[in-house]
């Protein structure tokens, strides 16, 4: 072959070369750059996709700290006390209706009242004090409150210095014991007529000697004779806690109020210690009087807990604690106060612990203690 053949074949060879190799460099980078793009988008769509699940878990948590609109706050109050209001003055400070108002309500009796909204949705108001005051001070409802005082004063908001709200209490003063049922019947008469405006109304009137400040709620479903039994309780057990004469009150009633406000429990003859804790320390476990029932009550947990005679088949204390006594299984449930077959509530009643597991229970009033023995 001639020279110049040759290197005419050579030179074809080095173009032909030449035009290959920038080609495939072109489509390898034009490769790398598609790539590129769509991890680019696939991390953006991930970025996104986690942002709107991180907004939509912290939903909860804007609705509970930046609370509920005006409109909504004035919807709670009046589903509260059962009444329409208006706005008198607003000084709130966020769309959302966190501040202070001053309110009026639309229909008589007429009254005007403070409340605050905090940002967590908390509130506070004073509509049942200026209640009270407006009854105590109209002359058409004297005859409830002859023979008794009120006390009123100011209490200025932590949140917003300078906003107060009105304190405002009645008190039925005694001289002795005696005179207890009379003065139970009033604060009866009282809190009905509050309760034709508010039924779960709670500023409930004072049975007051001395020092002594009765502590008494008001139950609507209570009889008369029940709510004087529980007034009567009361002030014989406050004077007995402070060592004060107990001379005023008859024999016979004190065998009514033998049985103290709280027992401690011993259960197969050590003390029984409870799930509160005050400085790391856990606190006897106690047995609570019901003074409508006349019934102790106490903790399932706290007592199965303080036997080697219970068998605990799971640890979970405060949702489903399960249980076997004698060979039979139990559950502890939380719904209701009732005894549904093995299910057992919460707080039970010594009588139902000893109908359902069979324990022996031995009271000792003067030393205030019950024992249970499994």
């Amino acid at each position: 072959m001639k020279p110049e053949k040759m290197k005419e074949i050579i030179d074809k060879k080095a173009n032909g070369y030449e035009d290959i190799k920038p080609e495939s460099v072109s489509n390898l980078a034009k490769g790398m750059h598609v790539f590129t793009k769509l991890v680019t988008i696939v991390v953006i769509l991930a970025f996104i996709a986690i942002c709107i699940y991180m907004i939509f878990l912290m939903i909860p948590r804007i609705i509970l700290f930046t609370g509920t609109d005006k409109n909504k706050f004035l919807s709670e109050l009046e589903d509260r006390y059962h009444r329409k209001f208006e706005i008198v003055q607003d000084n709130t400070v966020s769309r959302r209706g966190t501040g202070t108002y001053v309110l009026r309500t639309t229909t008589e009796p007429i009254i005007e009242f403070n409340a605050e909204k905090e940002i967590e949705g908390n509130y506070k108001t004073d509509f049942e004090e200026n209640l009270v005051k407006y009854y105590y001070e109209n002359p058409e409802y004297k005859e409830f409150f002859e023979g008794t005082k009120i006390e009123t004063g100011f209490d200025e908001s932590v949140m917003n210095k300078g906003f107060y709200f009105l304190t405002c209490k009645v008190y039925i003063d005694i001289d002795n014991y005696s005179q207890i049922a009379e003065a139970t019947k009033k604060a009866m008469k009282i809190m009905q007529l509050y309760r034709i405006q508010i039924s779960n109304f709670g500023n409930t009137p004072k049975i007051r000697k001395g020092d002594y400040v009765s502590s008494v709620y008001y139950d609507p479903e209570n009889s008369e004779e029940q709510q004087i039994y529980e007034e009567q309780y009361e002030y014989y057990w406050y004077l007995k806690t402070n060592n004060k004469d107990l001379s005023e009150i008859p024999t016979d009633d004190m065998e009514n109020f033998e049985t103290p406000k709280e027992l401690t429990v011993y259960v197969d003859g050590k003390q029984a210690t409870g799930r509160d804790e005050i400085g790391g320390v856990k606190q006897p476990a106690k047995a609570v009087f019901n003074k409508q029932t006349r019934e102790y009550s106490v903790s399932l947990v706290e007592i199965v807990t303080n036997t080697d005679q219970v068998i605990l088949l799971n640890n979970n204390l405060t949702t489903d604690l399960k249980f076997d006594y004698n060979g039979k299984a139990y559950e502890i449930q939380y719904r209701d106060n009732e005894v549904h077959n093995n299910k057992l509530p919460a707080t039970i009643t010594i009588d139902e612990l000893q109908e359902t597991l069979g324990v022996r229970v031995e009271y000792y009033y003067t030393k205030a203690r019950v024992e249970i023995w499994f």
